[in-house]
């Protein structure tokens, strides 16, 4: 009340400011701050791992070579990608619609809805 908007301030690309958002960022900084401070030896095995996860996701140049890989792996074996392709990608063999096909759920494999369908690139959905 009063002067609380004078004192927490709405964040770009937020709705709204309240004692929870405060408490959650509060706590995503100690996290943040236990997680990326250097181990011990009297760390427990869960501790060691939890730090080791989060040095790993913060890794995003790997992350993204990794995940480029895959993708790359996964669409070379579904009839390639004609910017990602050899030389020898022959433009009358592919299919854009095939490889749509053969790749759909491939990363989502929960259904959102009975009439939609999640695929590689973009969701299609069909109300009868």
């Amino acid at each position: 009340c009063g002067k609380w908007p004078d004192f927490n301030e709405v964040r770009p690309g937020t709705a709204r400011r309240t004692q929870f958002t405060n408490v959650a960022e509060l706590l995503s900084t100690r996290f943040q701050d236990i997680l990326s401070h250097p181990g011990n030896a009297l760390e427990n095995k869960h501790e060691k791992a939890a730090k080791a996860f989060y040095k790993n996701c913060l890794d995003t140049a790997k992350l993204n070579t990794d995940g480029l890989e895959s993708l790359r792996n996964i669409l070379n074996k579904n009839g390639g990608w004609p910017l990602l392709s050899s030389k020898t990608w022959s433009a009358h063999k592919f299919k854009l619609s095939g490889v749509i096909y053969r790749t759909r759920g491939i990363f989502a494999k929960a259904k959102l809805h009975p009439y939609m369908s999640e695929g590689l690139f973009f969701a299609l959905s069909s109300v009868p």
